[in-house]
């Protein structure tokens, strides 16, 4: 993809919303480096510890774990590819995927629903060398991409895979990745198992691979509109489809991607 093109004034946009002017928040649905008063993080603590008061019974949280998968299956046969949008920021965020001039292109997002970010990729990048291995937990939700019109089966592969089973053997070889894309993937994962899921993850990275990292943050707003009794322990809450969703700080995910990842990575954050 020619990183001059027409294209590159359409994104201009993301990650450039600053807000000079009180009377212009509503102008956008989301603005860049908002930087918060003590009052206004004092009141996300207070609706967080209001929304954290209750918590689910030890049996209901087994059972979210158990029934996980079912969940997200249930998720995307209800919504089908009509919930996420495609990620348009990718191309500012994660421009390398688009400009890149390497002749080997072997990426795999874990994580990818129904293809928000894999159609672009397939769609944009012209690299002859690009193939993409699609890995999600659900396999609706991988139905669904498959059925795309947009989806390249001599470019990509999809296949289901649970990234908590760490011994579980997939299409994609081992030291083999340019890019690995985890983006809003571990923020659905049971935060004891961060350690364990990045450790088996960087081992699919080639030496001067890179690590695509976004999720969500502390405080988030979609945290912070959780209602009592959705809470499974500090900072996880599960929705009221089953399918749940941790709040780290930057520094959380720092410092176990740190210590883990050897591998060149970058990250990115929504918040927190």
């Amino acid at each position: 993809m020619d990183c001059d093109s027409n294209n590159s004034d359409n994104r201009s946009s993301f990650g450039c919303r600053y807000l000079t002017v009180d009377s212009d928040v509503y102008e956008h649905n989301a603005w860049d480096i908002i930087q918060w008063t003590e009052e206004q993080e004092n009141l996300a603590k207070e609706r967080i510890l209001l929304n954290s008061t209750e918590r689910l019974p030890e049996d209901s949280q087994e059972k979210t774990e158990i029934l996980a998968q079912e969940y997200w299956d249930k998720f995307y046969s209800h919504h089908k590819d009509k919930f996420f949008k495609d990620r348009k920021w990718m191309e500012k965020e994660f421009s390398e995927l688009f400009c890149s001039t390497s002749s080997s292109m072997h990426i795999m997002e874990v994580g990818c629903g129904v293809g928000n970010t894999i159609l672009p990729i397939l769609r944009l990048v012209k690299n002859p060398d690009l193939f993409i291995y699609a890995s999600d937990f659900s396999a609706q939700a991988l139905s669904i991409l498959t059925h795309s019109d947009g989806y390249d089966s001599s470019r990509c592969v999809a296949f289901t895979y649970d990234i908590t089973k760490t011994t579980e053997e997939i299409p994609c070889p081992r030291n083999s990745l340019d890019y690995l894309i985890l983006v809003f993937v571990l923020s659905a994962v049971n935060p004891e198992l961060f350690p364990s899921v990045i450790r088996n993850l960087v081992t699919y990275l080639k030496p001067g691979g890179v690590l695509l990292f976004r999720d969500y943050g502390r405080y988030d707003l979609a945290q912070l509109r959780f209602k009592n009794g959705q809470c499974l322990k500090d900072n996880f809450y599960m929705r009221l489809d089953g399918t749940r969703f941790i709040f780290s700080r930057k520094k959380s995910y720092m410092n176990c991607l740190s210590m883990l990842v050897w591998r060149k990575f970058k990250i990115k954050l929504i918040a927190g």
